[in-house]
């Protein structure tokens, strides 16, 4: 069987070992001061080992590391405006190098419409479509959801879409 040790005024991550406390069975704890100011009864083994490194502010700083991307608190509510905004950032990002910033003032420059056909946004919700070109990935303005698919079908082909005018007249 081991003998005591006193670990008395030795430091353990962020507890300070203070006094011994009585015994839990065969296992010694003891009374310490975390770094934050509040007291905790360890054992000693789990102090030595490691496993306990605070009275419990250290597990939620963590927690709280963990719960926040890029500065910001990601909400479990994912119906949230806040994550809803945060959501759209990352995707423009993500998909298209485009700033929320430069989102904003495309909209603003476009007058809050469709550049092709002035459609006005926030009728529904997300009808908003940022169109790019799929060979240099440059954004070239906000569409419709009419207006984005108009152009995907035709894959961009401006060969295509003169024709596609040129039938239209022929029809009127």
């Amino acid at each position: 069987m081991p003998s005591f040790i006193d670990i008395k005024g030795n430091t353990y991550n962020r507890l300070t070992v203070i006094n011994r406390t009585a015994n839990q069975g065969k296992k010694t704890s003891w009374l310490c001061l975390c770094k934050c100011g509040n007291y905790a009864t360890v054992f000693g083994q789990y102090l030595k080992s490691g496993r306990t490194k605070s009275c419990g502010c250290y597990q939620k700083e963590q927690a709280r590391a963990i719960r926040t991307v890029h500065g910001r608190a990601s909400k479990v509510d994912r119906h949230s405006d806040t994550y809803k905004q945060y959501s759209r950032e990352i995707t423009l990002m993500r998909k298209y190098k485009l700033p929320i910033e430069r989102y904003n003032q495309m909209l603003k420059e476009q007058d809050n419409k469709c550049k092709i056909c002035s459609y006005e946004f926030g009728q529904k919700q997300g009808d908003i479509y940022v169109d790019h070109c799929h060979t240099t990935k440059e954004v070239r303005g906000l569409l419709c959801q009419g207006c984005n698919s108009g152009l995907g079908y035709f894959k961009d082909n401006q060969d295509a879409l003169a024709k596609a005018i040129d039938y239209l007249n022929k029809g009127k």
